[in-house]
């Protein structure tokens, strides 16, 4: 019982190192939790930028994974020679050698390929698996980190609202001839409405894949939410002016797909195609067909050389014959909540995205029907005094900046592709874009808009998915209390064990006896020693700051006597200067049998019978004090 508890007691530094350890992991999981997987507001002394956010979190797993790493070494160095130091079994020199923590990973793996299988597979199984969890422990917190806003719901700041965008249906359509707004989203929104952040946001695709793939959600934008108590738009209010952001739940939108239509596809140019801007002095070839529940849309215009050449683009035809533009347009109702900034109508990120929905099918007679309102002949001459006069200049204005930029784009950008094609892709957009608004003049307004809107404040951090600390708390704490178990294990089972620093080089250098024969000379100076007479002397009278250093070390003596030393190989002159070893000094030996070694077992601690039984067939490797006389047959190490 006495020898268990001087175990603890000569390991008390160890057990202190194992429960700061894990205090520091405990410490670690509650602020990654804070910080990183908490959408709650950190306390302010918490509160960094992202990146500085993700540096510390780094830098705590880092920390975590040595101080645990560190003290599966203590452990696995403790157990090692607690097995060895019984007299009765020992340990087999494979295992002995697996659990050091001088053995290095790749020495580790090797001794998994010793001839003779035993439980040093397991020991070295254990060593590279546990040295792998410690690896995990560095870099898990930071594998599925993500920067975006989280946002903090103000409180008594909620409002029901109509928001989203309205059923787009062959209704809707034919309602675009009663208002002058398509007009106005044509003329503002023909160039950029999928790529302005107010009323678009890129997403995953549904069906089309690669670069030639292009998917957007359209939500409405916040300058359609309308408060349902006054019917006034939102941000006309004094309670809702000059608010940060709000957010926007579950309001309905559409999710529209563009991509390329079937290999060999071909309009039917009788039933599909028809030209537009006659009246206009443009000339416009637009083709739509169904295909399945989507349409297939394309255009060409005609091209410079005639249009300004001759002008004959209703006469001369040919620039017809080949469709210039060609998309799939694939569409998709969807519910989303969108958080928009209060500031200037941006949407600053989409919270939550439903799966979508197939919408009632439009014929491509629908959208004909549309597109010769959008693009209806005009009067040659604008009479300011007629109602309609607006009508017939917008018309014009939507002639002329479709065909010139197609033109020139086709004139000046040969084969490039991309820019008339996303003119083409707003083109089809802008009837999803613009229902709310038809709904909103006509005073009819769906059911389907009606949800909520909050006022709510931005936070940029940095977060993690919670799986991320799950995994780090289960493996660091896992390490530290196996950790603290086998350090447990090793007093309990432990007799005497050798006094070791964290220094093995010197541990096993400083217990090595000189080498005769082949060293060069050396000069011998008053006060040199051999090497091999080094030793660890303890030393009760030593200073707090010497105590400290000690426990640093893992031996105390060991950092004054490397910082006292200068190392110099070679053999005095003449031998018998060499100074007798000192009594706490051990040396180690091994034995074989038949020169093979057939086993190796260690074990440490004087063998009353080692001097008398020399050259025993005992396959044993010992460390034995430096003051009992060599035992006939052993080589030292």
């Amino acid at each position: 019982m006495s020898q268990v508890l001087g175990n603890f007691k000569s390991k008390w530094f160890s057990w202190l190192s194992a429960f700061i350890s894990l205090s520091i992991a405990l410490t670690s999981y509650f602020y990654v939790k804070t910080v990183l997987i908490n959408e709650a507001p950190p306390p302010s002394f918490l509160q960094l930028p992202p990146g500085r956010t993700l540096l510390t979190v780094n830098v705590f797993a880092h920390v975590v994974a040595f101080l645990i790493w560190d003290q599966v070494s203590t452990s696995l160095e403790a157990l090692r020679w607690a097995l060895a130091s019984r007299q009765e079994h020992g340990l087999p020199l494979g295992s002995f050698l697996a659990l050091s923590r001088a053995t290095g990973p790749v020495a580790v793996a090797s001794l998994m390929l010793l001839p003779r299988p035993g439980v040093h597979l397991f020991y070295c199984l254990k060593r590279l698996s546990f040295m792998g969890l410690a690896w995990v422990l560095g870099i898990v917190l930071t594998s599925n980190v993500e920067f975006k806003n989280i946002y903090t719901r103000a409180s008594l700041q909620e409002a029901e609202v109509y928001a989203g965008l309205a059923p787009v249906s062959r209704d809707l359509l034919r309602r675009l001839s009663d208002s002058s707004m398509v007009h106005f989203f044509y003329m503002g929104l023909g160039y950029s409405l999928l790529s302005d952040n107010r009323f678009s946001w890129p997403v995953q695709p549904i069906l089309c894949s690669g670069p030639s793939c292009s998917s957007f959600f359209l939500p409405g934008g916040a300058a359609w939410i309308r408060d349902q108590d006054d019917g006034n738009m939102l941000f006309r209010s004094p309670k809702w002016g000059n608010k940060e952001a709000i957010l926007v739940q579950n309001a309905p939108g559409y999710h529209v797909e563009f991509y390329p239509p079937p290999e060999g596809w071909s309009f039917d140019k009788a039933s599909d195609c028809g030209s537009y801007g006659e009246t206009a002095e443009e000339g416009l070839y637009i083709c739509l067909a169904n295909y399945g529940t989507d349409l297939i849309a394309g255009w060409s215009v005609c091209p410079w050389d005639i249009y300004y050449g001759t002008g004959s683009c209703f006469s001369n035809t040919s620039w017809q014959d080949k469709i210039d533009q060609t998309t799939t347009l694939t569409f998709r109702k969807r519910h989303a909540t969108m958080a928009y900034s209060g500031a200037n109508f941006s949407i600053l990120s989409m919270e939550y995205l439903s799966s979508p929905e197939v919408t009632t099918v439009l014929t491509a007679k629908d959208w004909k029907d549309a597109m010769s309102i959008i693009l209806a002949p005009i009067s040659q001459s604008v009479n300011a005094s007629n109602p309609n006069w607006t009508s017939t200049a917008t018309t014009s204005s939507i002639h002329y900046e479709l065909g010139t930029g197609l033109r020139l784009y086709k004139l000046l950008y040969p084969g490039f592709e991309a820019p008339p094609l996303g003119l083409l892709y707003n083109f089809l957009s802008i009837p999803f874009q613009c229902s709310t608004g038809i709904y909103y003049a006509t005073g009819d307004i769906p059911a389907s808009l009606k949800t909520n809107a909050t006022v709510v404040t931005p936070h940029y951090r940095a977060i993690a998915e919670p799986w991320v600390l799950t995994l780090y708390g289960a493996i660091a704490i896992f390490l530290s209390l196996w950790a603290i178990a086998v350090l447990f294990l090793a007093c309990i089972l432990g007799g005497e064990i050798p006094s070791a620093s964290k220094f093995p080089e010197v541990d096993l250098i400083s217990r090595y006896p000189a080498k005769t024969g082949k060293s060069p000379k050396a000069i011998v100076k008053p006060d040199d020693h051999d090497l091999g007479h080094l030793s660890q002397r303890e030393d009760n009278k030593m200073g707090l700051l010497r105590k400290i250093r000690g426990w640093a070390a893992g031996k105390r003596g060991v950092l004054e006597l490397i910082s006292d030393q200068r190392i110099r190989f070679g053999l005095p002159i003449p031998p018998q200067d060499i100074r007798s070893e000192d009594e706490n000094m051990a040396r180690t030996f091994v034995t074989m049998k038949h020169c093979c070694v057939e086993e190796e077992y260690l074990r440490t601690g004087a063998d009353s019978n080692g001097a008398e039984n020399g050259g025993r067939e005992d396959t044993t490797l010992y460390e034995e004090s430096s003051t009992s006389k060599d035992p006939t047959g052993w080589s030292a190490l």
